[in-house]
């Protein structure tokens, strides 16, 4: 049972880990779908920046006026 392989020891075939012998066996479409998903992390992270920039902007002025 020793030599048996872990789950967390297991490969995950994620598109930015994949090299160029792999993505050769890949559809052509993997491409257009890493840059949908790079999108989406680009919109989510803008969207965070700008909610924590909306809370910090309320925070000093509810500072500046109270204090």
């Amino acid at each position: 049972d020793a030599f048996r392989e872990q789950p967390e020891d297991q490969r995950l075939f994620l598109p930015y880990k994949l090299d160029e012998t792999d993505l050769a066996l890949c559809s052509q479409g993997l491409a257009e779908i890493k840059e949908c998903l790079r999108d989406a992390q680009l919109h989510d992270s803008l969207d965070k920046l700008r909610a924590q920039l909306h809370v910090k902007t309320r925070l000093v002025a509810f500072k500046n006026r109270n204090v």
